[in-house]
C-alpha cells in the first residue's frame, strides 16, 4: 500500500510542477531566467519536490495566481535558505528559486493587500539581504585566502 501511495504523491507532483511550468511561462520577466543550464521544467519540479504539505498542493493545485505562487515560493525558499547557511552550496536550480521568489516577495509587497502575505514578503526580503551579505563575506573568504595578515 504504501508504495502505490508513494507512486500517487509522485503523479501529484509532476501534475503540480507541470500547473507551475504553464504559469511561470506566462511571466515573459520570468523567461528571461531560464536562459541558462537550468530549464523551466527542472525548476518546477526541483519546487514540487521540495513542497513536502499534499494538502497544500491540492489547494494550490487548480487555483495558481500570484499570492498562491509567492507562497508557494516562500515555503521553498525557507527550505533552501537554511539548507544554504548549514551547508552551503544551492545548485543552480534552488539558487534560481530563491532569484525568482525574491522578485515575487518585492511583487507582493506591491500588489498584494493580504498583510500577512506582506509580512511574509517582507521577511523573505529581508532573510535575502542576509543571504546577499553571507555571500559576500565567502567571496571575501576566498579571494583573502592567500593574504597574511
Amino acid at each position: 500500500m504504501g508504495v502505490i501511495y508513494a507512486v500517487g504523491a509522485q503523479w501529484e507532483k509532476a501534475e503540480f510542477a507541470k500547473q507551475l511550468r504553464e504559469y511561470f511561462v506566462k511571466d515573459n520577466q520570468l523567461r528571461d531566467m531560464f536562459s541558462g543550464a537550468t530549464n523551466i521544467e527542472t525548476l518546477t519540479h526541483v519546487m514540487a519536490a521540495l513542497i513536502d504539505d499534499r494538502e497544500k498542493i491540492q489547494a494550490v493545485k487548480n487555483n495558481l495566481n500570484a499570492e498562491s505562487v509567492f507562497l508557494i515560493l516562500f515555503d521553498c525558499y525557507l527550505l533552501l535558505f537554511i539548507k544554504e547557511l548549514e551547508h552551503g552550496g544551492l545548485s543552480q536550480a534552488e539558487h534560481l528559486i530563491t532569484q525568482i521568489s525574491r522578485r515575487y516577495a518585492e511583487s507582493a509587497k506591491k500588489n498584494i493587500c493580504n498583510s500577512i502575505v506582506c509580512i511574509m514578503a517582507e521577511r523573505l526580503l529581508l532573510s535575502a539581504k542576509q543571504l546577499d551579505s553571507l555571500y559576500l563575506d565567502r567571496r571575501g573568504d576566498q579571494r583573502n585566502m592567500g593574504a597574511t595578515i
